[in-house]
């Protein structure tokens, strides 16, 4: 396991999710996801920060520490934790939203399932620990888009004719 190249692989996908949802944090015009998105956004920056940082140690063979990192998404409990309910009143034309939800959902999913392999394949106990904790941050993020998808997939299909019935 070459970890310079791990840690820039990860900081890849940690600079993809924050893109994609800044972005989505600007397009949405529903308040609740925007906020959400704009805070999802500056996790996956921490995220990006913090590796970095233990890239740049590494390369200069030092002694490294994770800090700890705040969460600063709280996901609604109940069947829509990202939009408000009211959103999927309004779904007919939210193609936007509907796009960057599943490209948001296959995101997560690399994330989590790339930072689980991390976590098996490094021998290092700090980084283990790390990664063990970003998968489960992602796997987090994977289950309430995937909540919100099915939350609004129906509405969304029916609402511009994708079903037969």
């Amino acid at each position: 396991m070459n970890i310079s190249e791990v840690l820039k692989t990860a900081m890849r996908g940690e600079l993809e999710g924050r893109e994609l949802y800044k972005t989505m944090a600007e397009k949405t015009d529903d308040s609740r996801a925007k906020e959400i998105f704009s805070k999802m956004s500056d996790e996956e920056n921490s995220h990006l920060t913090i590796l970095q940082q233990i890239l740049k140690h590494i390369a200069k063979g030092e002694d490294y520490t994770i800090p700890q990192i705040p969460k600063k998404v709280t996901f609604e409990a109940g069947e829509s934790p990202i939009f408000s309910k009211d959103f999927k009143k309004r779904i007919k034309d939210k193609h936007f939203e509907m796009s960057a939800l599943s490209m948001a959902l296959k995101l997560e999913y690399d994330s989590f399932t790339f930072y689980s392999q991390c976590e098996k394949d490094t021998d290092d106990k700090a980084l283990k620990s790390f990664f063990k904790y970003l998968s489960a941050w992602e796997k987090e993020h994977y289950d309430n888009i995937n909540k919100q998808m099915k939350f609004l997939e129906d509405d969304y299909f029916v609402a511009n004719q994708f079903t037969p019935f």
